[in-house]
């Protein structure tokens, strides 16, 4: 592969653009001539086919109308000139809105233009078969035999009478040619651009009612979804959308037929005599009468009411295009008597006519291999024998064939042909039984055999249309996978996503479907009809027993139930359809590139750029390719090309671009540019520099209120049961109002620390907890732990009460459950200034077995237990020290309270209860002191504050809404660290490290290499592996020659003619020589 060398780049051609090798949209001068020829030949289109005409002829005229010439236009006096100049004024005023008012009109006019000229394209082919059919119809109704036939065969099928020559017997009768009408009829052409547009339309269902057909039977069945209608889309994909040209004169008899029989057994079972009539319907998808389809319900026959009109008006269409019947073919048939006929012409009543059947015409000009005998074994007596008119015939053809006798184009011969099929019975058992059979299974054999051969068909490409609909139908599966699993009401894939949890079913359906589109992919490089045809069978059978009959028994729901089930039996069909439009035309014989790199406009380009965004997909596709394409490359080197390619297809359409838009040498830049492109780049840098800090800042702005739905306390001594459990909800948990958070300001006016607290929050973010002074639980401790927690109180260790609070509020942040924790831990020494504690001593008294007779009196005080004003985010739960000072008062200023932050909690006196003085129920009460100097100074002015209840004033940070809580759960250094520096660094490797790619990304011309890519696809598809090989050595060789690529990425020489090798070489030896010595 390394092998290249400079030999293999001597020459280079222009002669041929590069996309002449793709296939182009069609040529705009040949589009021209053909119009233009048309029109000579007095052909007039029935709907505009001349897209450079628009509707704006009037306004131009008016516009002609007004422009007089200025010499003959009169001289104004100057009252007229005073005039004029006062409405000068007004004009200006209005000119702006009049002018973008005659643009808003010209923008509509050419738009409904453009929609006309790509409808027309649809329907070019109707239209013009349309307009040939009526002047033949024209031309034969004027002939005098016009309505003149027999009916021949069993099915006495009416034919016209075919009329021979003597001259030629596969010459048909000369036409007289027919004056053209010199007046033409009315055409949409002088019509305005809203009635072109809607009879372009209008003519494009005309042209695909066979479409339209397919389409209402789908409909019929996605709102039946029965066993009564399921044979209706079964016959269009098994038999309709695989005949070849075109669905048959039977299919569509057939679909009449049952479509007819369906509405007369609904009809049937809508009586009251059906037993399941007479009870209302359980509420079960696979009911008898309702899976059957005989289900009594409400306009049962209108959906097939309206496919039959569908079919009905298919069925005018092929009717008015003589596509309804076929012509008549002759077919080897059972031996028969026949009666021959023959008539002479009244022209010529002297010479004896040859006479000859229409088949054995054609017969003669069969092959020997492949000419069909065909044998009268029963003449009628008045009938010429076989023999007598094959001898008559070579008289007539040696007297016709002389030059005296020149042929008479005038002359014809009638023949009546009246047979009778023989019964099978007469021919021996074998034979009848061998005939019989090929009688009927010939169409079958022929219908698979159209399709699976190869000759004369126009190869198509639809695998990209194909690849859409399974894709939308692979996310559709994603997005609404709770309408097609058991999971209901689990919150669909979302929630799976928060819940790190996948359901196998829901995996399954997407291995399952992203199955079939590699096996799609694979059929599709290797070619393969006969697979192709199987896995299509298996498809349509598949997808039609899993939609309407095992999704509503897993689901248990009705197919027609939910929304997404039937968006992707619909979407499923229209890949079928188009999946058999590729089997009847076959797949194409090159395959070259990727099929959005057929053109180098700035839409392709944008479309490959997203497909190359997209992760693991190129690489997907790469794979794949090597794995079911004839190659001689290893996976790198075909990974190789495919970069190269895709690297030069990305030059190609920004050159394209280039051209389209020029910009002149040494002209500055417009500022409007500068302004669009550089102005925009800036914001985008600042704004993500800043974004963080602005996102937090504006957290009060677009953030919403969020406060808690609970909060609890709970006290525990060492680790045995907690003594105090509380825990406020809904009514105990209050929101401040205005008046209450301005009364609240007034209080800390005088502090700013304070202020500039409450200035981040506002009133509807203060909640006030109410926490009752009695524990919810009882004081459940075993006798054994109470006698050891006796033990440890009256011991010389260390005991430690546990204080924690809780609060819960909701939150839509990743990994954030919303509910935080707080806890604090105060230690009861043993021995306090030589004395025993007081504190351990009473409770050791309140917990001995005899506890003194005052026991409900005995207070046990304990400090700094909880805090009183508490701020709240979504990670932590913190105290508010600002409000918890008064540097006015005397003895607590500053200093002093921030020696320790004791100061932030509450005092609080426990009481041990219990039920008419016995042990056996018993809880603890929580009193707050309420006679400090903070609370008769501070605290009591506090709105809502009671002190016959444990209050607590929570102030919460605002909750940012759904779609930015996933961004602002990182935080500001989480949003630093991850997204803002990751984007920088995108943003630098795009925008430096250019220097090293400048060879490769600034090639003026690249029109060669991709020539030379195409053509490594082009022997790559014709089985020429060496010279694929030796291609891409030289494309190879030429990326790793900075001097070669040069040479082959020059522009084209100017129209006087490229220069010669030796030229621009002795140029080159000239300026090198000239630079050297000044």
């Amino acid at each position: 592969v390394r092998s290249g060398d400079y030999y293999m780049f001597d020459d280079f051609e222009d002669e041929e653009d590069v996309t002449d090798l793709l296939p182009s949209p069609e040529d705009q001068v040949e589009e021209e001539e053909r119009r233009e020829r048309q029109r000579q030949r007095g052909r007039r289109m029935t709907v505009s086919e001349d897209g450079d005409r628009t509707s704006l002829v009037s306004s131009e005229a008016e516009r002609e109308l007004k422009t007089d010439d200025p010499d003959k236009s009169p001289s104004h006096s100057a009252s007229d000139e005073r005039l004029e100049g006062d409405d000068n004024e007004k004009e200006k005023r209005g000119a702006s809105l009049l002018t973008y008012f005659k643009f808003v009109v010209e923008f509509i006019n050419s738009s409904m233009v453009s929609a006309t000229r790509y409808l027309n394209r649809f329907s070019r082919d109707y239209r013009y078969i349309r307009k040939v059919l009526a002047k033949e119809k024209k031309i034969l109704k004027a002939k005098p035999d016009f309505r003149m036939g027999m009916r021949l065969g069993i099915n006495q099928i009416w034919q016209p009478i075919p009329l021979m020559k003597q001259s030629s017997i596969l010459t048909r009768t000369q036409q007289t040619p027919q004056p053209e009408d010199d007046q033409p009829e009315l055409s949409e052409v002088d019509q305005p651009p809203v009635i072109q547009l809607l009879a372009s339309i209008w003519f494009g269902i005309l042209a695909h009612s066979t479409f339209m057909c397919y389409f209402m039977i789908f409909l019929h069945q996605i709102k039946n979804a029965s066993v009564l209608s399921i044979p209706l889309p079964l016959m269009v994909f098994f038999w309709g959308s695989l005949t070849i040209p075109r669905p048959s004169k039977t299919f569509w008899v057939t679909i009449i037929a049952y479509t007819e029989a369906i509405v007369i057994v609904k009809c049937i079972f809508q009586l009251d005599l059906m037993s399941w009539n007479r009870t209302a319907p359980p509420n079960n998808p696979l009911y008898s009468p309702r899976i059957i389809g005989v289900e009594k319900k409400p306009n049962y026959a209108l959906w097939d009411l309206l496919l039959l009109l569908m079919v009905f008006f298919h069925r005018f269409m092929l009717k008015s295009l003589g596509q309804w019947t076929t012509p008549y073919v002759a077919r080897k048939i059972i031996p028969s008597k026949l009666t021959l006929a023959t008539m002479k012409s009244s022209t010529d009543t002297t010479n004896q006519e040859s006479t000859r059947f229409h088949w054995q015409n054609e017969q003669e000009n069969q092959p020997e291999g492949t000419r069909q005998s065909f044998r009268l074994p029963h003449v009628s007596e008045d009938a010429p024998s076989q023999d007598q008119l094959d001898r008559q015939n070579q008289q007539n053809q040696q007297s016709t064939s002389t030059p005296e006798n020149p042929p008479d184009p005038s002359s014809e011969a009638l023949i009546a042909v009246k047979g009778e099929e023989a019964p099978v019975c007469t021919e021996k058992f074998s034979t009848a039984v061998t005939e019989t059979a090929q009688k009927y299974l010939s169409p079958a054999q022929n219908f698979f055999a159209n399709i699976l051969s190869s000759d004369g068909k126009e190869k198509t490409n639809v695998c990209a249309y194909m690849f859409l609909c399974d894709f939308f139908n692979f996310l559709l599966i994603i997005f609404g996978f709770s309408s097609f699993g058991t999971q209901q009401g689990d919150g669909g894939v979302a929630a799976y996503v928060q819940e790190n949890r996948v359901p196998m079913s829901f995996l399954l359906m997407l291995l399952l479907q992203f199955a079939l589109i590699v096996i799609d992919r694979a059929l599709f490089l290797r070619k393969s009809i006969l697979g192709k045809l199987v896995f299509q069978y298996f498809l349509i059978f598949g997808v039609h027993v899993w939609m309407f009959f095992i999704l509503p028994s897993i689901t248990e729901r009705q197919f027609n139930d939910r929304l997404p089930p039937q968006i992707w039996y619909m979407v499923k069909c229209f890949y079928l359809l188009l999946a058999a439009y590729q089997l009847r035309l076959g797949y194409p014989t090159r395959i070259l590139g990727n099929f959005l790199c057929k053109k180098y406009s700035i839409i392709n380009y944008a479309l490959f750029k997203v497909f190359m965004f997209v992760p693991f997909l190129f690489e997907l596709r790469a794979v794949m390719d090597w794995i079911w394409t004839d190659t001689s490359m290893t996976i790198m080197d075909w990974f190789k090309m495919e970069d190269i390619f895709a690297s030069i297809y990305q030059i190609k359409c920004m050159r394209g671009m280039e051209t389209d838009f020029p910009q002149p040498r040494g002209v500055k830049k417009q500022q409007m540019s500068k302004y669009m492109v550089g102005g925009g780049a800036l914001f985008f840098i600042i704004g993500l520099i800043w974004f963080p800090l602005l996102l937090f800042a504006l957290g009060g702005t677009v953030g919403v209120s969020n406060l808690p739905y609970e909060a609890s306390l709970s006290i525990r001594i060492g680790s045995y049961e907690p003594i105090y459990t509380m825990s406020a909800q809904d009514t105990s948990i209050f929101s401040y109002s205005e008046a209450d958070f301005k009364a609240l300001k007034n209080i800390y006016s005088k502090s700013r620390s304070a202020v500039t607290f409450l200035e981040n929050y506002e009133a509807t973010d203060v909640a006030a907890v109410r926490l009752s002074r009695s524990s919810k639980k009882l004081w459940s401790i075993s006798p054994p732990d109470k006698e050891r927690l006796k033990l440890e109180l009256e011991s010389n260790a260390t005991l430690t009460f546990h204080i924690e609070w809780t609060v819960s509020r909701k939150t839509d942040v990743k990994d954030s459950t919303g509910v935080t924790s707080t806890p604090r831990n105060i230690l009861i020494p043993a021995w306090i200034n030589g004395e025993f504690n007081p504190l351990r001593k009473n409770l050791a008294e309140l917990l001995g077995p005899e506890p003194p007779p005052n026991g409900a009196n005995v207070s046990i005080p304990v400090r700094n237990v909880f805090p009183k004003f508490l701020k709240v985010t979504n990670r932590i739960t913190a105290e508010v020290p600002q409000l918890m000072r008064i540097p006015m008062f005397p003895g607590f200023d500053d200093g002093e309270m921030n020696n320790g932050k004791d100061y932030l909690y509450r005092n609080a006196t426990l009481h041990l209860s219990s039920a008419n003085g016995t042990t056996s129920g018993q809880w603890w009460v929580v009193d707050e002191n309420c006679d400090d100097v903070i609370y008769m100074n501070l605290l009591k002015q506090i709105p809502l504050n009671d002190c016959n209840y444990t209050f607590m004033f929570l102030f919460n940070d605002k909750a940012f809404p759904e779609g930015l809580s996933f961004i602002s759960g990182f935080g500001i250094l989480g949003l630093y660290t991850t997204a803002v520096i990751l984007v920088s660094q995108i943003m630098r490797r795009a925008v430096s490290e250019m220097a090293p790619k400048i060879m490769f990304d600034d090639m003026p011309y690249v029109d060669r290499i991709l020539r030379l890519c195409l053509d490594i696809y082009l022997v790559r598809e014709s089985g020429e592996l060496s010279l694929e090989e030796d291609l891409f050595a030289k494309l190879i060789f030429l990326y790793r020659s900075p001097e070669t690529l040069i040479r082959w990425t020059r522009p084209p020489e100017s129209a006087t003619g490229p220069r010669e090798e030796g030229e621009e070489e002795d140029d080159e030896r000239e300026e090198r020589d000239r630079l050297r010595d000044p």
